[in-house]
């Protein structure tokens, strides 16, 4: 079943194919905002190109509105959720009922969040599964929720704090950051707000300080995940000590190691290693792609791809993902790592590095890194080398991008996720 938004079934034959679904639910963001006649008889489903077409509606008509009664198995499919597509091709993540139910368990407990009493404001899209943990964990607390129908519009978001007072927010760290510009988010007072939770993306070291300067010490819970964990596997704790930088602790009944992906030896305390879960979030594998799930999980243990240290308090930071670090004869550059440091520069509002293959030397890279300046900022050589030099205080020489190029704008997931597959191929030399 495929529950849409879209009455034109052209547009979703791609999904159809890739899922073999048999019924589409139609729904419309209009369908509530008149009278409803319940009691007029439901309509009769229309069949195209083999397809059950319903309408949402029709549906609810036929059931009644008394509280449901039925046993679910807890191992079944509840839902199969893409993948962003961020490093390769979207694969669909199936999620039983368990792995939902037992995310939501996790988040409640850990923010220690009270049935009926919290209003949530979130621009995370519904369509990505944080912004689904959001509604589903917001369903089974009786939580308030606010939508925000259109996230790049800041100002209305801050304008919804403002007149809802919300426990919660929720948002991408490129949200968070825009919102810091804007004065009367800057002079608001926030204390109503418990937390404010940050994922799909890090959110860098440096505005975290300027953030807190804002809203108050402490109150950013920074969360790492993925789709095919529910999706969270870690959290900087609600209460009690968080550190800058890092994504927190694992979650109540997860297990985190690090391995070394050349050997799979565990990694030493300190040094990085390819992040794995294992826990009851975790999906049973993808859909229709056998090869793929048993790549993706081994032993039990979620393979994320991506690269992250552990210090002694048991704190993880995501270093970067295993398809973005860069290889320069031989040594590794992590370029979140670099990413970091660039975003730091008074004259960058944005900045992200990939690997592309050296045009003078065969089999190996040279970091390539993309900027987008502050206004006013001009794009120019002496802007260029103001960055470079402030790397070369910073880093070692390999480090240092070889290739710096500006950008009005850089290539980003609906959830504001750089979309470092597509730079890689913009940056890349050509020919």
């Amino acid at each position: 079943m495929l529950v849409t938004f879209d009455v034109n079934l052209a547009r979703v034959n791609a999904v159809i194919a890739k899922t073999r679904v048999k019924t589409l639910v139609v729904a419309g963001i209009f369908d509530f905002m008149g009278p409803v006649d319940w009691n007029a008889p439901a309509g009769e489903p229309k069949r195209q190109d083999g397809i059950d077409v319903y309408n949402h509606i029709d549906i609810l008509k036929k059931y009644p509105d008394k509280e449901v009664d039925v046993w679910i198995d807890r191992d079944s499919s509840c839902l199969m959720q893409y993948t962003g597509g961020t490093t390769g091709p979207s694969k669909g993540a199936i999620l039983t009922n368990r792995n939902i139910s037992h995310q939501v368990m996790q988040w409640v407990t850990w923010t220690e969040a009270k049935i009926g009493e919290e209003l949530g404001i979130s621009a995370f899209p519904l369509f990505h599964l944080a912004g689904l943990l959001y509604a589903y964990v917001g369903l089974s607390i009786g939580m308030t929720q606010v939508l925000i129908p259109n996230p790049r519009d800041v100002a209305f978001i801050i304008k919804q704090i403002a007149k809802y007072k919300p426990t919660v927010v929720a948002n991408v760290p490129t949200l968070f950051i825009e919102m810091m510009k804007i004065e009367d988010f800057q002079k608001m007072d926030l204390s109503f707000v418990k937390f404010y939770a940050s994922g799909a993306a890090p959110f860098p070291a440096e505005r975290i300080k300027q953030f807190y300067d804002i809203v108050g010490e402490n109150k950013l819970v920074e969360v790492y995940g993925m789709t095919e964990t529910s999706p969270l596997i870690t959290a900087q704790p609600f209460i009690g000590m968080k550190k800058v930088g890092s994504v927190g602790l694992p979650l109540p009944d997860t297990d985190v190691k690090l391995v070394d992906p050349a050997t799979g030896e565990i990694a030493n305390l300190g040094e990085p290693g390819e992040l794995c879960a294992r826990g009851p979030q975790i999906m049973p594998g993808y859909h229709n792609q056998p090869e793929e799930t048993k790549h993706a999980i081994r032993d039990g243990y979620m393979h994320t791809g991506d690269v992250a240290t552990m210090d002694e308090d048991g704190f993880f930071y995501i270093v970067d993902r295993l398809q973005d670090m860069v290889s320069v004869s031989g040594l590794k550059v992590f370029t979140r790592e670099l990413d970091e440091i660039i975003a730091q520069h008074p004259d960058v509002a944005m900045g992200a590095s990939v690997g592309i293959p050296d045009p003078d030397r065969d089999f190996t890279e040279i970091v390539a890194t993309a900027i987008v300046l502050k206004p006013g900022i001009e794009a120019d050589d002496k802007a260029r080398q103001s960055i470079i030099s402030f790397l070369k205080e910073r880093v070692a020489p390999y480090k240092v991008p070889k290739k710096v190029v500006f950008m009005d704008d850089l290539p980003l997931s609906a959830v504001g996720k750089v979309l470092k597959r597509e730079l890689r191929e913009i940056l890349k030399p050509k020919g």
